[in-house]
């Protein structure tokens, strides 16, 4: 028998489909507008996820990428390169800028742009960690003082939430200097309390926050022995679950002292990651 919210969605993708009219789909505390043509199969597999996890009682919210019926993100993003750990190579093929998004090269971050083709919109920073410095000459460039309380990234970050943008893709954000690496998951904190959503890029990882919410991965992103870590952020949280990893978790307290959470791996399978109260850092392999 189908559920009510199969009926809810098939009643209203019916609907779209006949009129070619516009949707909208709640995504944590968004309502994202969407061409139904171009997202059908995403939803149908969201569908097929919350069946998988109702089944293990939970309810979770799977975190889809809205498109329009050109192919193009709704949600227009800011990406931000900054001067850590980064593979002009990966940062080519990951780093899709499309009309409306906004790139931004934070200091160094421009010699791994210009080493992917890519043009920023804006440089910005004290210039310290630059080697390429004949190329500012043809770009907008706005300098930063040496002595200053935020950081490059940040400062950057700022720049992006004050052009509207609320999504942000940050690479070159991991390894290099630690405490600029501690400095950029602070930011990932800075931008969740305004509303905004960030994800670092890396040394091979991915890293982001959820807090009070759930996260699905879907079968393509969960391949077999690709590693995640989870750890509690800013406190301990409580309610974590995780299903489908190879360890598994129901309803912990996962207390930020203990790192239980460190060196886990997706099986394959649909997966999802819950706290209940609290905040979570992720860490995922890129592959």
């Amino acid at each position: 028998m189908r559920s009510p919210m199969h009926n809810a969605y098939n009643a209203r993708m019916e609907v779209c489909r006949r009129s070619g009219a516009w949707g909208a789909r709640r995504v944590g505390k968004m309502t994202l507008p969407y061409s139904i043509n171009s997202v059908e199969q995403k939803v149908r597999q969201a569908l097929a996820l919350a069946d998988f996890y109702s089944a293990h009682g939970r309810r979770v919210i799977p975190l889809l990428d809205f498109e329009d019926m050109k192919g193009q993100r709704i949600m227009k993003k800011c990406v931000i390169v900054g001067a850590g750990v980064c593979d002009s190579g990966q940062l080519r093929k990951r780093a899709v800028i499309k009309e409306g998004d906004l790139c931004i090269a934070a200091d160094g971050g421009l010699d791994y742009l210009l080493e992917a083709g890519i043009t920023p919109d804006i440089v910005l920073g004290d210039m310290d960690s630059l080697r390429t410095r004949e190329a500012l000459a043809a770009l907008s460039v706005k300098r930063l003082p040496e002595e200053k309380d935020d950081t490059d990234m940040l400062a950057a970050i700022k720049e992006g939430l004050s052009a509207g943008f609320r999504k942000f893709e940050l690479y070159g954000a991991l390894g290099g200097r630690l405490d600029h690496t501690l400095a950029n998951i602070q930011s990932l904190l800075y931008l969740l309390n305004r509303g905004a959503r960030g994800t670092l890029y890396g040394d091979g990882l991915s890293v982001f926050l959820i807090r009070n919410e759930s996260i699905s991965f879907v079968a393509d992103e969960a391949k077999c022995g690709r590693r995640i870590s989870v750890f509690a952020f800013g406190g301990d949280a409580d309610g974590v679950s995780e299903v489908g990893l190879k360890y598994t978790l129901d309803h912990v307290l996962l207390k930020q002292e203990f790192p239980v959470g460190v060196s886990n791996e997706f099986t394959g399978r649909h997966a999802m990651i819950e706290v209940q109260n609290g905040m979570l850092l992720i860490c995922m392999e890129i592959k």
